[in-house]
């Protein structure tokens, strides 16, 4: 993959949520956002949480692709990193209970971020 645009390189109509940037993917342009899944102060994730975290991120690329300017995407990548493996199948579980109109076609790729403290 190729770094195309960056966050503050992206343009959005007016007030629209915003993607973090944009890569070339075996030759297609492809928008990702990225975020960690993680409940201060506890840290344990629970699956209220994962799903709201899902819901509003997914809900976001899709008005992120419809408001961009100067970029179309033929999917978004959801990028999530987490602490626990634990973590990752919660968001997993949630993940199934999303409508699809909210899933649309993007990519939820999850990172499990052990001893790699510095993330959070």
């Amino acid at each position: 993959s190729r770094l195309v645009m960056t966050e503050m390189e992206l343009d959005y109509f007016s007030g629209s949520k915003i993607t973090d940037y944009s890569v070339t993917l075996f030759e297609h342009a492809v928008g990702v956002s990225v975020t960690r899944a993680i409940n201060w102060p506890t840290f344990a994730l629970q699956p209220a949480d994962a799903y709201r975290l899902l819901f509003k991120k997914l809900r976001a690329i899709q008005i992120s692709s419809r408001n961009v300017l100067n970029m179309r995407w033929r999917k978004q990548v959801l990028h999530v990193w987490v602490r626990t493996y634990r973590d990752a199948q919660t968001l997993e579980e949630q993940y199934a209970a999303i409508p699809p109109e909210v899933r649309g076609n993007s990519v939820v790729l999850i990172t499990l971020a052990n001893g790699i403290d510095w993330i959070w």
